[in-house]
């Protein structure tokens, strides 16, 4: 091991002179505040890629909510679409000349006599 690698070199210290003198220099020589110059085209095509990337998620957020209702509506459709039929079929019993012969005898109706028709002309 070489005696120059081996030995640890302290950092002088600087007098409060030396730091203070070295900061004012180091802010004269490099502004921390530049004044940032902006051309009007800069500012439009910002303002334009704003507008466009709001314009984007939003038409995002209304494709995805018109889906959502779509699928709502596509099952309530099958669900209205079973009762229909169940209903016909419903329909189609209560309607069944059978059926209206054995309720009007269970309620004790029986077909009208002759003497009973009225015929008018």
């Amino acid at each position: 091991m070489n005696a120059r690698t081996g030995t640890l070199r302290m950092p002088s210290k600087r007098s409060y002179r030396q730091i203070k003198n070295s900061r004012v220099a180091r802010n004269k020589t490099s502004n921390v505040f530049r004044s940032v110059k902006v051309s009007l085209r800069e500012i439009a095509a910002a303002s334009i890629a704003m507008a466009l990337l709001v314009l984007g998620f939003w038409s995002g957020y209304q494709i995805h909510t018109i889906a959502d209702d779509i699928t709502l509506l596509q099952k309530e459709a099958l669900t209205l679409t079973a009762q229909s039929k169940s209903l016909k079929k419903q329909e189609a019993i209560m309607k069944d000349p059978k059926h209206l012969k054995r309720l009007g005898r269970r309620l004790g109706l029986h077909p009208a006599r002759k003497d009973q028709l009225i015929k008018l002309n």
